[in-house]
């Protein structure tokens, strides 16, 4: 081999080298970039979350110590509570959403397995709160157990209003906290 073609590929070995540590050296910094951002919005999506817990809380307290009652098919708005959530999260955009949680267990008298009758312990209503990243998957749950209210809306930061109204369904009362803009209020009895 001539001194040449020896020093040429010397050369062309050495720029791979270089590339390869360069684009090792850009995924090890975009990685830990993405860590953080991840962690920073996880933070972050954990307080706005409890912060809504918080509101909900007080509304809820607010709601019970009222006896106001509705006229047959009507709902009463009771008190309301504007949120102050920030536009993004970590520079990305995110949704708050209420769920009312409704146990298997609440359904159960009781059971019998391998002989032995069981009866569960009932488990009462209960509220979840979900924080999500829209463009991540970046997720916060925050359950609120044993509330007997029925939930329901959603809202990404913009139009942040909590809202508590007693409602008389032919006869029926029942409390419902609506997060966002919401015109119907829905109640789920089951699903078959």
């Amino acid at each position: 081999m001539a001194k040449g073609q020896a020093q040429f590929i010397e050369h062309i070995l050495t720029v791979l080298f270089s590339v390869l540590v360069v684009v090792g050296i850009s995924a090890l910094v975009y990685s830990f970039y993405y860590t953080s951002l991840q962690r920073e919005s996880t933070t972050e999506l954990r307080q706005v979350v409890t912060q809504t817990s918080d509101t909900l809380l007080k509304l809820y307290e607010i709601g019970k110590k009222s006896s106001v009652s509705p006229d047959t098919n009507k709902s009463i708005l009771i008190s309301s509570i504007d949120l102050t959530l920030p536009k993004q999260i970590g520079g990305g955009n995110y949704e708050l959403s209420l769920i009312g949680k409704r146990g298997v267990w609440s359904s159960i008298i009781n059971m019998t397995i391998g002989g032995v009758t069981i009866i569960p312990t009932e488990r009462t209503g209960g509220i979840k709160i979900i924080g999500r990243m829209i463009d991540s998957k970046v997720e916060v749950e925050f359950d609120i157990p044993n509330l007997e209210i029925e939930v329901q809306g959603m809202t990404n930061g913009e139009n942040a209003t909590m809202k508590y109204y007693r409602v008389n369904d032919n006869g029926t009362i029942f409390d419902s906290v609506v997060l966002g803009d919401s015109g119907v209020i829905i109640r789920i009895f089951g699903i078959s």
